[in-house]
């Protein structure tokens, strides 16, 4: 089975345009999408952590008659501070995913909004704007036909495609809006961070940065790499380290995929 690449890399075994408004309910929301997933599709769903919650879980459908199988089922479980991803299928779970290249910030009375981008390969996921996982598709994107948000207060949900071209659940969330639109970029731009400008150093001297970074982390050059140049990059390492990486490529988006000429990909634990 093939998995998104941080969960390949750092992955580690856990133990233990048509509007609709809703009432309110306890019960799951259920959602026809009014068409077929495709690459560059984005549902966005904007709600609230409730105080009680536990965690909560978003799910993309693949429903046909009384059978029902979760393509892509996104559990933020907040007592343990991950997010499992996994697929269902004939009422059998497969392997759970649960690494992330960012830390856990959801937290009870908070609002948050997840994006979800669907490309040929894999769902895309981002909170509040910053990628946090990728999951590769394990069965066929156009099946998905229904969105699920599991016992939640639904507030007002909408779903629509817009084409734009820019770079056993016991706690709960208020869900705010729900939406679906076609896109050209991941990260969106209305929400990804302006990225960081490396600066040059003088030729008698050198340049620091005088402030703190938080991978994972865009940096742009300030011009094109040529023959003669040196970047240099300082760093500390954290305790009980599995990998990390450093990408030399020719844009800040995660799809479509930029050239990468050159990945550099220290691994701990082999």
């Amino acid at each position: 089975m093939e998995v998104a690449s941080e969960a390949l890399d750092f992955d580690f075994e856990i133990v233990s345009n048509d509007s609709q408004v809703s009432k309110q309910t306890e019960a799951a929301y259920t959602q026809d999408l009014s068409e077929p997933l495709r690459p560059g599709s984005c549902i966005v769903l904007r709600g609230t952590v409730r105080p009680q919650c536990k965690r909560f879980a978003v799910n993309l459908l693949y429903v046909r008659g009384h059978k029902t199988d979760i393509v892509f089922h996104f559990n933020p479980r907040l007592a343990l501070r991950y997010i499992v991803r996994n697929s269902r299928f004939n009422n059998s779970w497969g392997e759970e995913e649960s690494t992330s290249v960012e830390k856990f910030h959801l937290n009870r009375n908070k609002t948050f909004e997840l994006q979800i981008v669907t490309t040929d390969h894999e769902f895309l996921a981002a909170l509040d704007g910053r990628h946090i996982c990728a999951y590769v598709h394990r069965t066929s994107l156009e099946k998905v036909n229904k969105i699920e948000v599991e016992d939640i207060d639904v507030q007002g949900i909408e779903v629509f495609q817009q084409i734009k071209s820019y770079h056993s659940v016991d706690g709960a969330i208020d869900v705010e809006s729900l939406n679906q639109q076609q896109v050209e970029a991941y990260p969106l731009v209305s929400s990804r961070q302006n990225p960081f400008m490396v600066p040059m150093a003088a030729s008698d001297g050198d340049t620091f940065i005088n402030q703190q970074l938080v991978v994972p982390v865009t940096a742009q050059l300030p011009t094109s790499l040529k023959p003669g140049c040196q970047l240099e990059i300082m760093g500390r390492v954290k305790i009980l380290p599995s990998a990390f990486y450093i990408n030399l490529q020719d844009g800040n988006t995660l799809w479509p995929h930029p050239m990468i000429p050159l990945h550099l990909n220290p691994r701990f634990c082999k």
